[in-house]
């Protein structure tokens, strides 16, 4: 950061800092992108019923969860496919 401050001038990191705020980048950024392809898929591949949200889909990293079994996950993957409106064979 002492090497960042000391070549940029106060006008070019203000510059930087309002073009962030317009067009942020970055992680978080990333992940919204990467939760709205996959709403995409979702909503494409459902049979009826409302939208996924991407909201709903984008990584969160600030809460700790409990670790499944493998068979606690394919449990959950089971009930929202059929929430969708999918079959499960």
């Amino acid at each position: 950061m002492r090497e960042l401050l000391g070549r940029l001038t106060a006008q070019e990191l203000a510059l930087w800092q309002a073009y962030y705020r317009l067009d942020p980048w970055g992680g978080k950024r990333l992940d919204l992108n990467a939760a709205m392809v996959a709403s995409c898929v979702v909503n494409m591949l459902r049979a009826k019923g409302p939208g996924v949200d991407p909201a709903k889909l984008v990584l969160s990293f600030g809460e700790e969860r409990q670790r499944q079994t493998p068979e606690q996950m394919e449990r959950a993957l089971v009930a929202a496919t059929l929430r969708a409106g999918g079959k499960v064979r």
